[in-house]
């Protein structure tokens, strides 16, 4: 029994999730064609191999073979052309659909053109083939990720959601639809099919009902909490906790996110958006309110995601960035008050004070500001008609294409706020068929470079957190 702790999922359908306990859900629960290793390397998952052919843009996959969905029946190529497929359905309008336009009639298909993908190919129950429009050095990688998770064919879903207890696939453990659970637990049980071995935890049990991780874990009430703050860590060990930790660097990049949607004036003038990250004194809110248990955030790609090699693109310059707003007084209207929603993120230690530092730096601006704290539970994309900025995390895939597409694609998923600069997507679009490693690099190494300068969001901090766990015999007397 594994016992852990997690906020109340939006949505439990793969293609769909956009959160981090979503994608930990999936993880559970779904397999991929393939996988990410520990050591952040594409492995085998459902299937067995895969070639390139000769003309470089076709893919062919042969699958395990005894592959069985949790319900007991087997996995086939079919089901996997029909998991790409409903994840590009227009109906289900999936965040993620247009990373997917790389392939061969994707867009006649997306565009509700055609009534299926014609570059998807089965050719027979255990081999099928995607055929690229060109060169993509990052097809695989997509095919990695939670969104691209396999579910068995259904045609009741292709057009809509799947909910709670809904989605059948072939992940280490199976949704136990248990009465007494509610809304409060999922209970997930062992697959005994599991391609890669029946799993070792026999039942993990996930409390969406916890107000207080670090109370429940020092009271024995879960095995695993994460995302603790380096305070509630020194809590745990006063209070006598004596199991293992695991401290680690967040991916979540904490910052300012600007609302293009509501056309102001910061979205107007790049200029204005780059004063306002020039007048963050990001060294001070780590070294003050977050207490040194956190990174500064120069871009928006954390350094064990990708090397910029300790670039800072927009210093600290509090003068000059009150030259460059003073500067604009006369051409925009600066002279409103300007809306800022908090994000109440649980593992943000003091936001409180985050939040007045923040109306510091805007009043040394010399702008009226006025915050909103806001529930986790608020729709992100509901905050695209009253702020003009929100303070969130953004969590970047693991490949560096996934990494940034979904933010400057004018379609991406992760493009809650109407933010579009079509030649940076271009430059995006172009690192595609790049082969070599340090060109790719150097690629991307502009593109974050111009990114950061436009300044979609002001990237403030990268977190630092401790995973803890309970001893092994705790653990065991509660079995």
């Amino acid at each position: 029994l594994l016992r852990l702790a997690e906020v109340p999922l939006n949505q439990y359908d793969p293609a769909l999730t956009r959160m981090i306990r979503e994608i930990h859900f999936t993880g559970f629960t779904c397999i991929r064609l393939l996988r990410y290793s520990s050591d952040k390397k594409i492995v085998p998952y459902l299937a067995d191999t895969w070639f390139l052919h000769p003309d470089g843009r076709t893919w062919e996959f042969s699958l395990k073979r005894g592959v069985l969905f949790h319900d007991g029946s087997p996995v086939r190529a079919r089901d996997v052309r029909f998991s790409f497929e409903r994840l590009m359905n227009p109906a289900l309008s999936s965040p993620y659909a247009q990373l997917f336009s790389v392939i061969e009639g994707a867009d006649d298909f997306i565009a509700g053109r055609a009534r299926s993908v014609s570059g998807i190919r089965v050719l027979d129950d255990q081999r099928l083939q995607f055929v690229l429009k060109s060169s993509f050095n990052y097809f695989l990688s997509l095919l990695a990720l939670g969104y691209s998770s396999i579910v068995k064919e259904d045609a009741e879903h292709f057009s809509k959601p799947f909910s709670r207890g809904q989605v059948i696939s072939a992940g280490p453990f199976s949704f136990s639809a248990d009465a007494e659970d509610g809304e409060a637990r999922d209970t997930l049980l062992a697959n005994p099919n599991f391609v890669n071995g029946r799993p070792f935890i026999d039942r993990v049990e996930i409390r969406r009902d916890i107000a207080n991780q670090v109370e429940e874990l020092v009271a024995g009430g879960l095995d695993v909490s994460y995302n603790i703050t380096a305070a509630a860590m020194k809590s745990l060990r006063e209070r006598g906790f004596t199991g293992t930790e695991h401290s680690y660097l967040s991916r979540y990049c904490y910052g300012l996110a600007v609302n293009f949607a509501k056309r102001g004036a910061f979205a107007a003038y790049p200029e204005l958006r780059r004063a306002l990250a020039m007048a963050v004194d990001k060294d001070a809110l780590v070294r003050g309110e977050l207490e040194g248990q956190a990174l500064r955030a120069d871009t928006l790609l954390s350094p064990e995601l990708f090397d910029a090699g300790g670039a800072v693109w927009l210093p600290y310059d509090p003068a000059e960035a009150k030259r460059i707003v003073d500067s604009y007084r006369s051409r925009t209207d600066l002279a409103k008050t300007f809306r800022v929603a908090i994000r109440d993120y649980p593992a943000v230690p003091r936001l409180a004070e985050i939040e007045e530092r923040l109306g510091s730096v805007f009043a040394e601006l010399g702008l009226s500001v006025a915050f909103d704290r806001c529930p986790l539970a608020k729709p992100i994309d509901s905050y695209r008609d009253e702020y003009d900025f929100i303070f969130l995390g953004f969590l970047p895939e693991l490949d560096l294409y996934s990494a940034v597409e979904p933010f400057i694609n004018p379609n991406g998923g992760d493009n809650y706020f109407g933010y579009r600069n079509d030649e940076l997507f271009a430059l995006l679009e172009d690192s595609i068929a790049v082969q070599d490693l340090h060109e790719r690099h150097e690629r991307f190494l502009t593109i974050v470079e111009r990114l950061t300068k436009d300044v979609f969001m002001v990237p403030l901090f990268f977190l630092k957190s401790v995973c803890a766990a309970r001893s092994e015999e705790h653990t065991s007397e509660l079995q």
